[in-house]
């Protein structure tokens, strides 16, 4: 979207180049008209493009990161449990002791 300003001087109202101004102000979506109106000196504004929210996840891709998380957590709890059985002295079960 193009902001596009006459003069100071020229608050127009009306229509230019099939494009409505109001008081020296008007807008459009043509890259074309834009660069007409610049050429013929009127100040010429593009407006940001808003952002764009990221597609939500399918419901396959939740469960997936569910079953996921689940793994690491799980994994994570053994790591704990083994860490704290040894820092207690106990031998490790996978070493037969």
């Amino acid at each position: 979207m193009y902001t596009i300003r006459f003069p100071d001087d020229n608050p127009f109202t009306g229509e230019y180049l099939s494009v409505t101004f109001k008081e020296g102000e008007g807008q459009t979506d043509s890259d074309y008209l834009a660069e007409r109106f610049a050429r013929k000196g009127l100040e010429v504004e593009k407006e940001p493009e808003p952002e764009k929210e990221p597609p939500k996840p399918t419901e396959e891709e939740v469960k997936a990161s569910v079953a996921t998380a689940e793994k690491e957590q799980k994994k994570a709890a053994a790591a704990a449990k083994k860490a704290a059985a040894q820092s207690a002295g106990e031998p490790d079960a996978k070493d037969g002791e």
